[in-house]
C-alpha cells in the first residue's frame, strides 16, 4: 500500500550493485498509465553496460553533519571505505549543501510521509461503530498495529500550513542539494546509518523508545525528500558482527554514476558477499 505519494518511490534490493543496474535497466521507463512516471534521459541509458567504466577523476563529497555523530565502529568502516575511493582515483571534499539554511529535512519527510499516510489509512483508524466492537471483521482499527495507531492518528487533524511548510522545505533541500552536485562534486558519500542494526526488544514500550532513538540514526530519509538517487552497499562489520554501510548519492537523473561508484566499490572489497555473524 502507498506511504507517500511525495515521497515514495520504487528501488531494487539485491546482492550487488551490478544486479540492481540489471533490475532498472528492465524496469525503467515511460509509463503514461502511471500519473508519477515522467520522461528522462534514463531512457536511452543502459545502466548495467557501464558500470565497468572507471571512476578515477570523481570527486566525492562527505557532509560533515551526517557523519560527525557516527558510532566508533561505523565511523572506521566509512573512512576505509573513503581509502578504497582514493585508491580508485578519486577525490575526496568535505561539503555542507544546507551551510546557512534553517531547512530541517528529517523533520519535512516526518510530516509529509506522516500526514499523507493517515490519509491513506484514515478510515482503517475510526474507533468502530458500537455494534462492531466486539467484531473483528468489522473492527477495522484493530487491524492497525498500536504503534502505527499512535504515531499515525494525531496527522488525522495536523494543521494545513504545517503540512505546506514542510512542501517547502523540501523543494528548498532539493535546490540546495541539486546546486551542491552541479557544482565542485560529483556524488556524495556518508555512512547510511550512524550506527548498527539495534536489537528490536519484544516489549512494545521498549519499541516506543528504540523508534525515537533511531529516528536521527539513519541518512536515507534525506534523498527521500530530495528525490535524489541513492544506494547503500555493505562497508564491514562492528565489533558484534552486525554490518555497516555507506551511502552513495548524485544529481537526479545521475542514477548510472550511483551505481558505477557503488559497482566499483564492490570489485575491490567482499564485504557484499558476506553475513553477518
Amino acid at each position: 500500500m502507498p506511504l507517500s505519494r511525495t515521497l515514495d518511490h520504487a528501488g531494487p534490493i539485491a546482492r550487488t550493485a551490478h544486479d540492481c543496474a540489471i533490475f532498472v535497466d528492465l524496469t525503467k521507463g515511460y509509463d503514461p498509465a502511471d500519473p508519477d512516471s515522467s520522461c528522462s534521459i534514463l531512457e536511452e541509458v543502459s545502466l548495467s553496460s557501464g558500470l565497468e567504466e572507471s571512476v578515477a577523476g570523481l570527486t566525492l563529497g562527505v557532509v560533515p553533519t551526517l557523519v560527525h555523530r557516527s558510532d566508533p565502529d561505523v565511523l572506521a568502516n566509512f573512512h576505509a571505505a573513503l581509502d578504497v575511493y582514493r585508491e580508485l582515483g578519486c577525490t575526496i571534499v568535505e561539503v555542507e549543501p544546507l551551510a546557512g539554511s534553517d531547512a530541517n529535512p528529517d523533520e519535512a519527510q516526518a510530516t509529509i510521509m506522516q500526514c499523507e499516510k493517515a490519509t491513506y489509512i484514515a478510515h482503517l483508524l475510526q474507533p468502530p461503530h458500537p455494534a462492531l466492537k466486539g467484531d473483528s471483521w468489522g473492527n477495522t482499527q484493530s487491524k492497525v498495529s498500536p504503534l502505527c495507531q499512535e504515531a499515525t492518528g494525531p496527522y488525522l487533524d495536523f494543521p494545513a500550513h504545517k503540512y505546506i511548510e514542510a512542501l517547502h522545505t523540501k523543494e528548498r533541500v532539493t535546490t540546495l542539494f541539486e546546486t551542491a552536485l552541479s557544482g565542485t562534486v560529483d556524488a556524495l558519500v556518508m555512512p547510511t546509518r550512524l550506527c548498527t542494526a539495534p536489537k528490536v526488544p519484544a516489549d512494545l514500550e521498549e519499541q516506543k523508545v528504540l523508534r525515537k532513538w533511531e529516528k536521527d540514526r539513519s541518512n536515507t530519509a534525506l534523498f527521500n525528500v530530495t528525490g535524489e538517487p541513492a544506494i547503500s552497499i555493505p562497508t564491514g562489520f562492528g565489533a558484534h558482527g552486525l554490518p555497516t554501510s555507506i551511502q552513495i548519492a548524485a544529481a537526479k537523473w545521475e542514477d548510472a554514476l550511483v551505481l558505477r561508484l557503488a559497482h566499483a566499490f564492490q570489485q575491490r572489497t567482499d564485504y557484499h558477499l558476506k553475513h553477518p555473524v
